[in-house]
């Protein structure tokens, strides 16, 4: 029996998109929390990360150029990530977060692609909606580490914030999700005025995703009912 084309062949051969999304969880879920507690190596977390764009990769194969360009972008950033755990210092971070938010911003992109395309509702198209939601709070964690890294006073902490480099800063970890559910219980604040521009550029798309979401999968599953 043929699999309905909810997805392209990509998505149904390679099971880079679901390695991301378990990799996703466990690094900020577990590894992270892990790392904050001093209970594991930042390498740890560091190798999550290079698994993490490989299997992004993995799940673009076969797209041509874009493949190319991504794969570049996946490597630069890999070199960068494990140089800083070498060699940390803020040059080096700046490049490391800038290339792995340009990264994750793709990969970000291509699901998105994936799970708002025509087709039935399938479980790969469920788990590729929470893939997406996830990467959205990922990417926005990176860029405001970076706006951070580059505007040491962009955020109000409740405690003094050392440099980070060549770590995800779980403060911003726990900043970028509260922001994205619209929770934000105002221990962390924005002050920098890009800093809140992009607090509440992520706060509408926390809004308006779930929102878009349901209304394109129930079109969708009207519409494949119709057809069958």
């Amino acid at each position: 029996m043929r699999r309905p084309t909810a997805f392209s062949q990509v998505w149904w051969e390679k099971w880079g998109l679901t390695a991301m999304l378990v990799l996703l969880v466990l690094e900020i879920f577990v590894a992270l929390p892990l790392e904050t507690l001093n209970l594991v190596s930042p390498t740890l977390v560091g190798a999550v990360t290079t698994l993490l764009l490989l299997s992004g990769v993995f799940a673009m194969a076969r797209r041509g150029l874009t493949t190319v360009l991504v794969g570049l972008i996946a490597v630069a950033s890999l070199v960068a990530r494990w140089i800083m755990l070498v060699h940390p210092g803020r040059t080096v971070d700046i490049w490391d977060l800038a290339l792995a938010t340009l990264a994750i911003g793709v990969f970000t992109v291509f699901v998105l692609q994936q799970v708002f395309r025509a087709g039935p509702i399938t479980g790969d198209r469920i788990r590729g909606s929470i893939l997406a939601y996830i990467l959205i709070g990922l990417v926005w964690c990176l860029a405001y580490q970076l706006l951070n890294t580059l505007v040491p006073d962009a955020f109000h902490f409740p405690t003094a914030q050392g440099p980070m480099y060549g770590r995800l800063n779980p403060h911003l970890v726990y900043f970028s999700f509260v922001t994205l559910t619209t929770v934000g219980y105002g221990d962390i604040t924005p002050v920098y005025p890009v800093a809140r521009t992009l607090a509440t550029a992520e706060g509408l798309i926390g809004q308006l995703y779930p929102a878009i979401l349901i209304a394109r999968l129930v079109s969708l599953q009207i519409a494949s009912g119709r057809e069958s």
